[in-house]
C-alpha cells in the first residue's frame, strides 16, 4: 500500500478513536501533507492531513513527530534535488555553525 494512503486513512482512524466530529475526513482525491512520527504505541510510521483543513485538533499536535526525518525528506531532499546538478557543497555552504565562525576570523 502506498505510504500516503496509508497516512491518509492513519488520520481517519485517528480521528475515529477520539470521536472527532469536527475534523475532515480525508477521502479519495484529497490532498494531504503527510508527517513522520516517531515511535509509538500503534505501531504507526506516517500519519496525513488534509491540505484544506484550517484547526488541526489538539490529538494531531500531541503525536510524536518525527522532526528530523521529516526535515531530511522534505527539506533537505528538495534542496538537494533542485541544487545538487550545480555540484555546489551545499551542506559546508550553509553550515550555520561555519559561518557563524568564519564571522570573527582575522584574516
Amino acid at each position: 500500500m502506498p505510504g500516503h494512503v496509508r497516512a491518509a486513512m492513519n488520520w481517519n482512524t485517528k480521528k475515529k478513536m477520539n470521536s472527532d466530529n469536527y475534523s475532515m475526513a480525508i477521502v479519495d482525491g484529497m490532498k494531504t501533507i503527510v508527517c513522520k512520527l516517531k515511535s509509538n504505541a500503534l505501531g504507526w510510521t506516517s500519519i496525513g492531513y488534509p491540505t484544506d483543513e484550517t484547526n488541526l485538533p489538539g490529538w494531531f499536535k500531541e503525536l510524536p513527530f518525527d522532526d528530523s526525518t521529516m526535515e531530511a525528506t522534505v527539506v533537505d531532499q528538495k534542496l538537494e534535488n533542485l541544487l545538487g546538478v550545480l555540484d555546489w557543497d551545499l551542506q559546508s555552504s550553509t553550515n550555520t555553525k561555519n559561518t557563524f565562525s568564519n564571522l570573527f576570523e582575522i584574516e
